[in-house]
């Protein structure tokens, strides 16, 4: 078997085309200070089988970096069939993983080494590849583009460290390798968070979300309309994504508020921390704070109007009795059950009864529907009903209406002959006192 070939050549300088590949074993720093022997032999098996493979396919070792390699070829179809060989036979090793990049340009040759803008973008190149991925540069694509038994993705014009320009990069495909499209999502995933940080986007919505919060928990305590308060949190919600729409694209400046260009930002990700009104750690910790006081008060008060033992407050406000004879009189019949009833339930110490006085505003009041009602009166249940006589028999519906669906928990229909009035109103108060206090309190 032939040595190894290596560059070996006089101290006089000299120019060459090479394809230079740069490999490089995964979690090798890492695996160093946990276990050096471990490491060591990685280092060992790695290089034992690069090298008899760079030689097979007319390469040249040109030195060790540590656990990386650099090594030199004639073409690129050389370096990516070396490549893929390496990859394919490490690929069966249990924790061994190399990056491999390739770069094709002219290099210096100098004492057996080589120097060159291109050897920087391919170590480069190896460095963000995905573990068991080979990266290369446009110039190696161009090259390799008839061999129609080679296959690569394009991931886009990437700005590779120490390069003063974006390389047009690609990823070999095919069977062993990595999932190309994981590795530029990832990526992608990279520099959105890259972006977010620089645009401080992770404060502009905590911000935001805290102040949203704290109109959130401020809405029950606000005499509103349902549909009020669901269009407020829909555009508290609607808010949020304008937001981070408006922090993404502008930015504070001595000039004001300008929009900040994407296409420069992409390019220099790593600078100018952007500045935001409002974003500060004191501002941020303030309104925690102001959320967390807000939500403590709203729990004691909650436990304050909260009865012995738990149980649970049940508000209601019985409104005047319609009078729907032609009989003026019943008026007096129909507020003596309104009357009669209050009295019965506010006997019941779980019930929360809102006063005669404060419900005689809504006699007639058809206008009004049982949510504006419920809201005026802070109640959660209304009762109402309507009296009716005809000849010598009068007829009480009553309905029991929950507010905030403005449905029907109860109605009942009371036939009776009027014979002793007093009586009969007790009767009928009784009646529907019973089952109020059974269906609001079980």
């Amino acid at each position: 078997m032939n040595t190894l070939k290596k560059l070996t050549y006089t101290t006089s300088r000299h120019r060459q085309l090479a394809a230079i590949m740069f490999t490089d074993i995964v979690g090798y720093t890492s695996l160093m200070g946990k276990n050096e022997a471990k490491a060591m032999d990685q280092v060992h098996q790695s290089h034992e089988i690069q090298k008899r493979l760079v030689e097979e396919f007319e390469g040249n070792w040109v030195k060790e970096m540590g656990d990386g390699v650099m090594c030199s070829f004639p073409s690129a179809t050389d370096a990516i069939y070396c490549a893929l060989e390496i990859q394919e036979q490490l690929f069966l090793q249990k924790d061994l993983n190399l990056r491999i990049g390739i770069h094709l340009g002219e290099v210096l040759v100098e004492d057996g080494d080589i120097f060159s803008d291109g050897v920087n973008i391919a170590f480069r190149l190896q460095s963000i590849a995905e573990p068991g991925g080979i990266y290369l540069s446009e110039s190696v694509q161009k090259a390799i583009r008839g061999q129609t038994d080679i296959h690569t993705v394009y991931l886009g014009e990437l700005q590779l460290k120490n390069v003063d320009y974006q390389v047009k990069t690609y990823a070999l495909s095919g069977e062993g390798l990595p999932p190309v499209m994981n590795g530029l999502v990832k990526r992608l995933s990279r520099r959105v968070w890259i972006e977010t940080k620089r645009k401080i986007l992770h404060r502009t919505g905590l911000v935001y979300l805290s102040l949203a919060c704290i109109l959130l928990s401020l809405i029950p305590w606000i005499p509103l309309l349902k549909h009020i308060q669901y269009f407020l949190t829909s555009s508290l919600l609607f808010g949020f994504m304008v937001s981070m729409v408006l922090a993404w694209f502008f930015e504070k400046s001595p000039n004001g508020f300008i929009r900040i260009s994407s296409h420069k930002s992409l390019e220099n990700p790593y600078s100018n921390i952007q500045k935001k009104p409002f974003t500060n750690n004191a501002i941020v910790l303030a309104l925690m704070v102001l959320l967390l006081g807000i939500n403590a008060f709203t729990i004691v008060e909650n436990n304050h109007i909260a009865p012995l033992h738990g149980q649970v407050v049940k508000s209601i406000a019985v409104l005047p009795f319609c009078n729907l004879s032609n009989d003026s009189e019943q008026i007096y019949f129909a507020d003596g059950i309104q009357e009669d009833i209050l009295t019965l339930l506010s006997k019941n110490s779980q019930l929360d009864v809102r006063s005669r006085t404060s419900t005689l505003l809504y006699r007639n009041k058809e206008d009004k529907n049982m949510e504006e009602i419920g809201m005026e009166l802070s109640v959660a249940h209304v009762l109402a009903g309507s009296v009716r006589r005809i000849g010598n028999i009068v007829r009480v519906s009553v309905q029991l209406i929950e507010v905030d669906t403005d449905s029907h928990i109860w109605s009942e229909v009371y036939d009776r002959e009027l014979t002793d009035i007093l009586a009969l109103q007790q009767e009928l108060a009784a009646s529907i006192s019973n089952v109020i206090s059974v269906r609001l309190t079980k």
